[in-house]
């Protein structure tokens, strides 16, 4: 027996009364949206955060897209990084686009899962640089 059928089967722990049920209930559902909502948006932020590494990968020097690479290597290093040098960087850029195209819910969303693929694409970059 889980714990909502506990709670509906002895009434509210504190009065007894069946009124009470309706405040526990509405808690629990409440913690059960935010954690759904937490594991949704992790989602986006790994998906996200795969898709800037596979566009990375693809541009290095003999990638698919190195040529992007090789065409690209003359302009200032500053706009080098958000193009195709640095994963970190280019999560603002590429991630956005991504957002926007496959989910485009919500800007508060928005912001938490670029910064939260920021993050983890630092963490990528520390653990499988191909320099290091």
């Amino acid at each position: 027996m889980g714990i909502l059928e506990m709670i509906l089967k002895r009434g509210n722990l504190f009065t007894g009364n069946e009124k009470g049920n309706s405040l526990v209930i509405g808690f629990l559902y409440f913690r059960h949206c935010l954690a759904y909502n937490f594991w949704i948006m992790a989602e986006k932020i790994f998906i996200i955060s795969c898709i800037v590494m596979a566009i990375w990968a693809t541009m290095w020097e003999k990638g698919i897209f190195g040529f992007v690479r090789r065409w690209l290597k003359n302009i200032p290093e500053k706009l080098q990084f958000p193009i195709f040098d640095c994963p970190v960087c280019m999560t603002m850029w590429y991630g956005s686009v991504v957002y926007w195209l496959v989910w485009g819910i919500s800007i508060k969303e928005y912001i938490i899962v670029i910064i939260a693929a920021t993050g983890l694409n630092a963490i990528f970059v520390k653990l499988f640089h191909p320099d290091e």
